[in-house]
C-alpha cells in the first residue's frame, strides 16, 4: 500500500512510505472504502485475505 500514499518528496526521503502510521492510515481508509462499497462480510474477508 506504500505506493498508494500521496506524500511529499521530503517525506519520501525521510522514509515516509515505510512509516507504520502512514501505512496503517492508508489501510484503514481502503478497508473503509471496501466496507462502504460492499458490506461488512466482504470487508471482513478482504482484511483476512490481506493480513493473513
Amino acid at each position: 500500500m506504500d505506493h498508494a500514499l500521496r506524500i511529499t518528496e521530503g517525506q519520501v526521503k525521510e522514509g515516509g512510505r515505510a512509516n507504520q502510521t502512514n501505512l496503517h492510515t492508508v489501510f484503514e481508509a481502503v478497508v473503509g472504502a471496501v466496507y462502504r462499497d460492499k458490506d461488512y462480510e466482504y470487508a471482513k474477508d478482504f482484511v483476512l485475505r490481506t493480513c493473513v
